[in-house]
């Protein structure tokens, strides 16, 4: 029964990639229709991101006593991936809820609306790019063969963010109340995570904040080679084990609850 499920759930990823056009038309379609009528459109993501990241990180860099050039771009690529991820969770938590008329009245994979979300949010994550590429030029990071590490790590991320998000939509699908759980725990997780503040500020004997977070890890994997530090192996196999369970979970959910979902809506 449960190879049987699995199978009709990996069947069900593979029909839902065969509609990539359809996911990818939905997925444009939700950020135009988002911004409608709207003077600068997705990119007043990048003005108010900018603006946000800008002034704090002037005043980071005058509370922690640090250069202005070495704070502001950990600062901005660790705020953008930030963004990022936590948008892939709060989409992913309504991903159910969102395409109930569909669920309902269509036959179509539901992998069709789980790539339709990742196509959104990949969308709306290279309206945060130009303000990577400027903090980059402004503050004169060069260029390496290790910047091309990047790519691979925000791979990474974007599966776990993916796989933990698919779950969570079906989470909030039967308990609306997980919802509310997931709010309040984005608020906390920045706080936690060497985002705001670096970790090598931190004594030795509290990095374990920072080392115990798998967050952190994610979030070196991609930063630190924008930004010309090395990554150090060990997140590497954190990150690539944090992955390879969240999309244990996420095709665990999708197994088991892809079509009882339909009686939670």
């Amino acid at each position: 029964m449960k190879a049987s499920l699995f199978a009709r759930s990996t069947k069900d990823l593979l029909d839902g990639a065969k509609r990539w056009e359809l996911a990818s038309f939905w997925g444009m379609d939700d950020v135009r229709q988002r911004y409608a009528r709207t003077l600068f459109g997705p990119f007043w993501l990048v003005i108010v991101a900018g603006v946000w990241i800008g002034c704090l990180g002037f005043v980071m860099s005058a509370l922690l006593r640090s250069e202005m050039s070495s704070a502001l771009p950990r600062l901005a690529c660790g705020m953008i991936l930030w963004i990022y991820f936590a948008s892939l969770l709060n989409e992913g938590a309504d991903l159910v809820v969102s395409n109930q008329f569909n669920i309902q009245n269509t036959s179509l994979p539901f992998s069709v609306y789980i790539y339709r979300y990742t196509v959104r949010n990949f969308v709306i994550f290279l309206h945060y790019l130009p303000i990577i590429v400027g903090v980059m030029l402004v503050c004169r990071i060069p260029l390496s063969a290790s910047t091309l590490l990047f790519f691979p790590g925000w791979a990474l991320l974007t599966l776990s963010g993916v796989g933990l998000g698919v779950s969570i939509g079906f989470l909030v699908a039967r308990y609306r109340d997980a919802r509310q759980m997931l709010a309040a725990l984005l608020q906390v997780l920045p706080l936690l995570t060497p985002i705001i503040w670096d970790d090598h500020f931190l004594p030795p004997a509290k990095r374990w904040v920072a080392e115990l977070n798998p967050l952190s890890h994610l979030i070196s994997i991609v930063r630190d080679p924008l930004i010309g530090r090395p990554v150090e192996g060990h997140s590497w196999l954190v990150a690539i084990g944090i992955v390879l369970v969240s999309l244990g979970i996420g095709f665990v959910s999708l197994s088991l609850y892809r079509k009882r979902c339909t009686f939670w809506l």
